[in-house]
């Protein structure tokens, strides 16, 4: 059985559903209100390719997607409606319906000018580079349709083979705290043949950070730790 509290928050969003609902009816197209020589950005639509199969695809796809930034205004049943409100909050008199919906659901619209696709394609490619994917190239393209005022971004990425894990060694010094390096890193969970990824450097710094902390090294630091990688012995090998 719902509270009470339950019931009248339920009470609530239906109202404020229906309120949308009606609102949309009367008006659900945002292409009025977008300004000249504008075009509303609808999303980035992302081609993977690579010559060789690659294990994780997927995993590298959705990081590369979480780049995208802004992200396009959402859609409600299939009507940009938060995008909406904001245009219709911007009037001269925009009724208490549409103040009330702004604070709500209201979005401040993302053009197409908003996006830099050129430092897109660098962070891409950094991305990627993180992942063992050295010399990938990323090619883009806008796609813009005047007449409806709406633009995507394309973007085309093509993928070498990436580089994988050989041999992973600590340089030899004469401290104390060689012995207690070389021991932890009999424990690592880096694997000869996999692929070279910075976060897992990145994990395998902190965990070994931490192990010796639980030795007592308590004013070591995990930035002491910097890995090297050694591309020229072996083709599309890390050392």
């Amino acid at each position: 059985m719902k509270t009470k509290n339950q019931l009248d928050l339920i009470l609530k969003y239906q109202f404020i559903l229906i309120v949308v609902v009606a609102f949309a009816i009367q008006s659900c197209s945002v292409k009025r209100f977008i300004p000249e020589g504008e075009q509303l950005y609808t999303g980035a639509d992302i081609d993977m390719s690579s010559d060789t199969a690659v294990g994780n695809l997927k995993n590298v796809q959705s990081d590369i997607e979480n780049l995208m930034r802004p992200e396009p205004n959402s859609k409600f049943l299939g009507m940009r409606l938060g995008l909406l409100v904001h245009y219709k909050n911007q009037r001269d008199k925009p009724g208490f319906i549409n103040k009330f919906l702004n604070k709500r659901i209201g979005e401040e619209p993302v053009y197409l000018s908003d996006i830099n696709r050129e430092q897109t394609e660098k962070l891409i490619l950094n991305r990627l580079e993180n992942r063992g994917f050295f010399f990938s190239t990323v090619a883009s393209e806008t796609i813009v349709k005047e007449k409806k005022k709406r633009a995507a971004i394309f973007y085309n990425l093509k993928l070498t083979n990436p580089y994988l894990m050989e041999n992973y060694v600590v340089d030899q010094d004469s401290l104390a705290i060689y012995e207690k390096l070389e021991n932890l890193k009999s424990k690592t969970l880096l694997e000869t043949g996999m692929r070279f990824d910075f976060a897992s450097l990145k994990s395998e710094r902190e965990r070994i950070d931490l192990g010796l902390k639980e030795k007592g090294y308590y004013n070591f630091n995990s930035d002491f730790l910097i890995f090297e990688a050694d591309t020229n012995q072996y083709q599309k090998q890390a050392l």
